[in-house]
């Protein structure tokens, strides 16, 4: 291995270089690992491919299936339903989509003989608001009114249960 010869300042430039060349060396190596890995909670906007009007939506005769797996508490949850998906289907004609919304996302289910219990990423009280929106979806008269009642629940829910707690 050759070491640098001459002045002061060349030694210096040829140090500072070195550190830079390291130093974009593992800036570009954390900046690919940080956009390669998106969370799993990453969604797109879909409100933009929306059209103002119907024209340029083209009818295929057949609703485009939308599976919705969420929690009642999480706030991601939250704000795509209540930015996302509510607006989307208030927009789109009625036979556009069919919406399934599923409240059970990161909810893991145990089974102890004959009884079944429910695990929550928010807690007990998720999931309990979890069944709350089950029970409104199953008694839905239809798709409308079922992302209608979650819309409203998610959109009010804490101060729902602020005054549920509240003594008369």
């Amino acid at each position: 291995m050759k070491v640098i010869t001459g002045s002061p300042l060349l030694k210096l430039v040829a140090a500072v270089f070195v550190v830079l060349a390291f130093w974009l060396m593992i800036k570009y190596m954390t900046w690919e690992e940080d956009t390669m890995a998106l969370p799993d909670t990453f969604v797109r906007p879909i409100i933009p491919a929306v059209p103002e009007d119907d024209e340029g939506i083209e009818r295929t005769g057949h609703p485009v299936q939308v599976e919705v797996f969420y929690e009642a508490l999480c706030p991601d949850s939250m704000n795509y339903i209540v930015d996302q998906l509510a607006p989307a289907v208030a927009k789109l004609p009625v036979d556009a989509l069919n919406v399934i919304l599923v409240p059970y996302g990161k909810a893991k289910t145990y089974q102890r003989g004959s009884k079944v219990t429910f695990s929550c990423q928010h807690g007990p009280e998720e999931c309990w608001a979890n069944k709350l929106h089950a029970c409104g979806i199953r008694q839905a008269a239809n798709q409308t009114v079922s992302v209608q009642f979650v819309t409203c629940l998610m959109r009010h829910y804490r101060r729902l249960r602020l005054r549920a707690q509240q003594k008369p």
